[in-house]
């Protein structure tokens, strides 16, 4: 008889559990883990991250951005949340021959509970959930798509679990050199269901904007997103502002929510290819979160068939195969040059330490208003002008 009343009091506990995650009525929502933050750069902009770029942790808002990763890049975050809970994320992703690819982990513990059971008390884990997903993405001039497909697992109590499959898709579109405007839909797919309670995931739409403030290749950052909670049918927008300085970055950003705003602080260090970022979220007066994130950029730099073919000469800083910078200036002046029958050729230059799209054109041109002719020509290879990458070969119109 006491056996049986501990198991009973064990399955009334596991019921609350389901009943207290997936409430029923507005708001009804299961696997919170996917409305967790991706990364700590994006979370100290508030997740308004929905055209963000050249960064693995887009994957978590918009998989049509991942194209404008120009390396490998990889990241791995960890968060301690409110309670006793922990978050870890583990991303990579990169160019390849047939498009871009990502993968996603994440993993979610609760925490433990003490459970009394024949008299004798134990340790469980209250819930872990776990996130698998693939991503792959292609870039269409100034377009770019890509979808992700995600397996969920969830466990309580280590006693009953469920599994959902959902599925994500979006674009990127990039205007000039300072404007970004993404969309994606999240989450779309099946529920997930304890026993006979199921309910289905956040399904999510996002809409969102970028624009550099400053300088081309180093100037502060504003993001704006409009996200839509289509479970809750509730409108949840966001804004986040970055500003570099040297390696450094600050960071700082808004969500509003019928529940309750977040404030979010952050800074990010940058030494070599690898980078270090920290996010704070505070919630009400007292609740914050803190997340800390490290991530690394590694491979070659992603180019396009046609531009590998014009970039042999890797050891010279430019590959003179065309006319000379001073016959290119002489021509921008007006002066008439001697046509000759040959093929069209092109120069390919080298971008070095402290370089950006203005004292190329300097350098090549004699002019650095002429900056926007070599974005015109390399919007293929330049997917962010504010991080060009030194050793990156570009095209000299």
């Amino acid at each position: 008889m006491k056996r049986g009343a501990n198991h009973f009091a064990v399955l009334c506990l596991i019921l609350s559990l389901i009943s207290v995650a997936h409430s029923k009525g507005p708001g009804t929502t299961g696997a919170l883990l996917l409305l967790e933050p991706t990364g700590a750069r994006s979370a100290a902009l508030a997740q308004a991250y929905t055209a963000g770029s050249n960064d693995i942790s887009i994957l978590g808002y918009n998989p049509g951005a991942l194209p404008t990763l120009k390396t490998g890049y990889m990241s791995f975050s960890y968060q301690r949340g409110l309670e006793d809970d922990r978050l870890g994320q583990f991303l990579i992703g990169g160019p390849t021959r047939n498009g871009h690819v990502g993968l996603t982990f994440q993993a979610l513990d609760e925490g433990t509970l003490t459970v009394v059971e024949n008299g004798q008390s134990r340790d469980v884990n209250v819930q872990r959930d776990m996130m698998l997903g693939l991503s792959y993405g292609r870039q269409f001039r100034g377009l770019s798509v890509g979808f992700s497909g995600k397996y969920f697992q969830s466990e309580l109590i280590e006693s009953e679990s469920a599994r959902a499959l959902a599925a994500d898709v979006g674009i990127l579109w990039s205007s000039k050199q300072r404007w970004r405007f993404g969309a994606a839909m999240q989450n779309i797919g099946t529920k997930l269901q304890f026993r006979e309670i199921g309910d289905p995931l956040p399904r999510l739409i996002r809409t969102g904007l970028s624009v550099n403030l400053g300088n081309v290749n180093k100037g502060i950052i504003l993001l704006a997103d409009a996200l839509y909670h289509m479970n809750e049918e509730e409108w949840r927008p966001g804004m986040g502002l970055e500003w570099p300085v040297g390696p450094l970055a600050f960071r700082g950003g808004i969500r509003h929510s019928s529940q309750q705003d977040e404030l979010t602080f952050g800074t990010g260090f940058l030494f070599g290819s690898s980078q270090i970022d920290y996010a704070l979220g505070l919630f009400g007066s007292r609740d914050s979160i803190h997340r800390l994130a490290w991530s690394m950029k590694f491979g070659r730099l992603s180019s396009s068939s046609e531009f590998v073919k014009e970039s042999k000469n890797k050891t010279s800083q430019t590959a003179r195969v065309g006319t000379s910078s001073s016959q290119r200036r002489h021509n921008l002046n007006g002066s008439k040059q001697e046509s000759k029958p040959t093929r069209r050729v092109r120069e390919i230059y080298i971008v070095q330490r402290g370089d950006s799209l203005a004292k190329i054109s300097k350098k090549v041109y004699g002019r650095a208003d002429l900056w926007t002719q070599l974005y015109a020509a390399n919007r293929h290879l330049i997917s962010d002008t504010r991080q060009l990458e030194v050793g990156q070969k570009i095209i000299i119109p």
